[in-house]
This record gives structure tokens, C-alpha cells and sequence, in this order.
């Protein structure tokens, strides 16, 4: 690779990386390109050039949280293995992926709650085939009966939804430790063996 291209795409994902910081922030009507440039150590002009607007900036930082988690999840359903052990691994890397980069389920959640209305067709199409890719893992938990006979289409929504509270949450929950709260899980470990106890186990006691 070339210092000019090295260059370009460094600067790229510098301008990516402050715009997914003011849009976790701000949301899409509150963010101002003036701030993401300020935040690159660019001027709207490089912006214009090496993203777009205030829009096409938007659904690149959407489309990277999503293609990057598309990517994780297909290499899951790849591998021949146990369901259970299928749904802990892609519940520990979405966790491992929202620590590493917190703005994402900040982003992805405030869309959801908008109703996606700052989202194209095609971050949609995206979003949706990652719900499909979870459904298909936990289709086939019920089809080799290791999991119940629930409602897969339901289910996708209970697991993507559950990681992305609880990690967009953390910030909040490390502030109700420091009051001494009970504030559950903290570290990225013990938050994902927790989350899928209770995905696995539910929270009823078994009749005897």
C-alpha cells in the first residue's frame, strides 16, 4: 500500500471515528459537521472529500458497526458445532466489540428508538440480515432440540437487544457502583457468561 493511500484511509477512519462519537453523543439531528471536523483534526472540506455530507457520514459509521458484526457472526454459523456454545460465542464477541467501541450500541440504539428514520434502505437491509444471522443460530439450538421450542424471530430480538443494553448501559452502571449500588457485571467476562445464564437458564426454578 502506497503512503498516499495509507494516508487517505487513515484519514477517513479518523473523520469515521469522531463522527461515531458525535452521533452517540448528539444523534443524527443534533450532530453538526462542524464539530466531527473539529473532532478529526480536519476541515469540512477533507470531510466532503474523503466521506460526504452529514448524511453519507451517518450511514458509513452505521454500515461499519454493522458489516463488522455481519462478518463475526457469519464466521460463527461457518464452524459445525454446538448451538448453545454458537449463541455464548456471538453474545461474547458483540459484548468484546460494543467494550472496544462503545459509541456502537449507543448509535444502533438510539436509531431503533427513533424508528430508524435517519437510516437508508440499505442500513436496514444490513441491520435486518444481522437479526436473520442470529435467528439462524438460534433455529438451529431448537432444531437439534439443545434449546426450547421458542419463538426464533422473537428470540433475535431478545438477544441483539439484551447485548446492546447492557453494554451501552455500562457507563451508567459503573456510576451506580461507585454509589455502591448493585450494578451487575462490569467486565466484558463475566457480563456475557451472566447474560447467557439467564438466555440459557431463564430465571423460573425448575418443578421438581
Amino acid at each position: 500500500m502506497s503512503d498516499g493511500v495509507s494516508k487517505e484511509l487513515s484519514a477517513r477512519e479518523a473523520i469515521l471515528e469522531a463522527a461515531a462519537e458525535v452521533f452517540a453523543e448528539k444523534g443524527f439531528d443534533g450532530a453538526r459537521v462542524d464539530e466531527i471536523a473539529r473532532r478529526a483534526g480536519a476541515n469540512k472540506a477533507m470531510l466532503y472529500y474523503h466521506v460526504g455530507d452529514k448524511k453519507a457520514l451517518y450511514d458509513a459509521v452505521v454500515g461499519t458497526i454493522q458489516m463488522r458484526g455481519r462478518a463475526m457472526l457469519e464466521k460463527i454459523l461457518e464452524e459445525d458445532g454446538d448451538p448453545r456454545e454458537m449463541l455464548r460465542r456471538a453474545v461474547g464477541n458483540f459484548v468484546s466489540m460494543a467494550f472496544s467501541n462503545p459509541v456502537a450500541p449507543a448509535i444502533i440504539l438510539r436509531e431503533i428508538a427513533g424508528g430508524g428514520a435517519n437510516m437508508g434502505e440499505e442500513s436496514v437491509e444490513r441491520l435486518e440480515a444481522l437479526l436473520v444471522l442470529v435467528r439462524r443460530i438460534i433455529e438451529r439450538g431448537v432444531d437439534s432440540g439443545v434449546l426450547r421450542p421458542v419463538d426464533p424471530a422473537f428470540a433475535q430480538f431478545l438477544v441483539a437487544g439484551s447485548v446492546m443494553f447492557l453494554a451501552a448501559g455500562i457507563p451508567f452502571r459503573r456510576r451506580l457502583a461507585e454509589r455502591g449500588d448493585p450494578s451487575g457485571p462490569l467486565e466484558p467476562g463475566e457480563l456475557t457468561d451472566k447474560l447467557c445464564d439467564l438466555l440459557f437458564n431463564g430465571l423460573a426454578v425448575e418443578e421438581a
